[in-house]
């Protein structure tokens, strides 16, 4: 079977997820664009903020062409503190990206810390791995 240059691309992502002994993630998983959801003044973040529901990830397209449906998408994040919930979010946004609705359930932590996020579509059984710094205060 031959395989086209993007899915080879997405297959080596598959097989270098996964974790350091410190639990940190692997440095050859790519980090994605952090945009707001407002197409008309969007602007590039470094981190996913925590309590926010308006950050969204830039896809690249080979990868939207990969997974299929954006709609099917399952979210898993690993490497990050137990208190840190994020989600995908069903809201709409500029095209190729995907909203994320991040909370934690104890505000009182303090977090920065790199976490591995997997997309996966279970339709087509591809997924792609990426990692994004996730920050928020102590309150």
């Amino acid at each position: 079977m031959k395989l086209s240059t993007p899915a080879l691309i997405l297959s080596a992502v598959l097989t270098v997820s996964s974790t350091t002994a410190s639990g940190q993630p692997v440095q050859n998983i790519p980090t994605l664009p952090i945009v707001s959801g407002d197409a008309a003044n969007s602007m590039s973040y470094d981190t996913l903020y925590t309590e926010s529901n308006w950050q969204r990830i830039e896809l690249p397209g080979e990868v939207i062409s990969q997974l299929g449906n954006l709609r099917t998408l399952q979210l898993e994040v690993k490497n990050l503190p137990a208190n840190v919930k994020i989600k995908l979010s069903t809201k709409s946004g500029p095209l190729n990206t995907i909203g994320l609705e991040v909370s934690r359930t104890n505000k009182a932590i303090r977090v920065r810390q790199p976490g591995l996020f997997v997309l996966t579509n279970p339709d087509t059984r591809r997924s792609f791995s990426f990692q994004l710094m996730v920050t928020g205060q102590g309150q």
